[in-house]
């Protein structure tokens, strides 16, 4: 009978921080899917990284690809558009604050609300 274990003392440092940052990863996906995290999650990339962790803890291929391909590659995808997407979305936002701000304090603005406001 095989055994199955969840970690893996033998495997290279670089490859149990591997499985421990999958870990990491799919108990935040799976705390934010829960609404016990507020930090976000992985999402779909989260899962694959925790169910590929525990196949490279079993020495397996599969987790391995699972884990570089489906979950860490395609999580850095996702993670840098979002990066970008709230970037745009703030920058934005700050250009419309600017554009408010020198709109109020313009000197017409000024003038009319300093002759006809109450």
């Amino acid at each position: 009978m095989q055994e199955h274990r969840w970690f893996d003392r033998s495997q290279p440092t670089t490859l149990q921080n591997a499985v421990l940052l999958g870990y990491f990863a799919a108990a935040f996906t799976l705390l934010a899917l829960l609404g016990l995290w507020f930090g976000g999650g992985y999402g779909l990339p989260g899962i694959l990284l925790g169910v590929g962790a525990y196949g490279m803890a079993n020495d397996r291929k599969w987790g391995y690809v699972l884990a570089l391909v489906a979950g860490a590659v395609l999580a850095l995808v996702l993670l840098g558009v979002l990066i970008v997407y709230h970037a745009l979305v703030v920058l934005i936002q700050f250009a419309f604050a600017v554009a408010l701000v020198a709109l109020l304090a313009h000197p017409h603005s000024r003038a009319y609300v300093r002759i006809y406001f109450r």
